[in-house]
């Protein structure tokens, strides 16, 4: 299996940053993130958030890896992250596509499906791209499919809106990354509060 690592940031969070590729560098991930740089395209924050996301998709999909991590810039990391993502068993069993956050805020809706997964029923919108893993037809489709006319959905969370359409929107339960930042698009921030740092098995 080939990994792609990469990771949306701006000029202005490099501070964050730099302490978010040192907490990922304590982990089992063992390699570096590929950073998007934030150009300022756009008039608004959102705006932003939609162009820099596009590009990393773009990026991702000229990548000879089989699956990617994509992040954000401001978070933290179980330590045993890769280990914990190559033997989820909705990962392990994956068939065409797969989309799969390690991140939840806990702000919609989900049933169970083990004891490590959660599936997205999608009533509500999804938040949390923070660090979502995909394979390459699944990007594929996203990028097909990214200036569709999505009510409601903009900047990263199309992504899981043209996901749903091919697979189950998956989350890791417990939160594998937690979201460290002090806003979320300027509002207040979320967190996972399901966020193991340690094994805990």
């Amino acid at each position: 299996m080939i990994w792609a690592t990469f990771m949306t940031t701006c000029a202005a969070r490099e501070k964050v940053r730099e302490q978010t590729l040192s907490l990922l560098r304590s982990t089992d991930w063992g390699q570096e993130p590929e950073l998007v740089i934030d150009e300022g395209q756009g008039k608004t924050i959102r705006q932003r958030i939609y162009y820099t996301h596009h590009r990393m998709l773009e990026r991702a999909s000229k990548s000879d890896a089989d699956v990617v991590l994509l992040l954000e810039d401001d978070l933290d990391f179980h330590i045993g992250l890769r280990a914990h993502v190559e033997t989820w068993s909705v990962f392990a069993s994956r068939t065409a596509h797969f989309f799969g956050s390690l991140y939840n805020p806990g702000m919609f809706d989900t049933v169970r499906v083990d004891d490590r997964t959660l599936c997205a029923q999608m009533v509500r919108k999804p938040w949390g791209a923070q660090a979502i893993v995909m394979n390459q037809p699944t990007l594929r489709y996203i990028l097909r499919f990214w200036n569709q006319a999505l009510f409601g959905y903009s900047g990263d969370l199309r992504m899981y809106a043209l996901a749903h359409k091919v697979t189950p929107v998956y989350f890791h339960c417990p939160s594998l990354v937690q979201h460290v930042g002090h806003t979320t698009w300027g509002g207040i921030a979320h967190r996972a509060d399901d966020f193991r740092k340690e094994a805990a098995e």
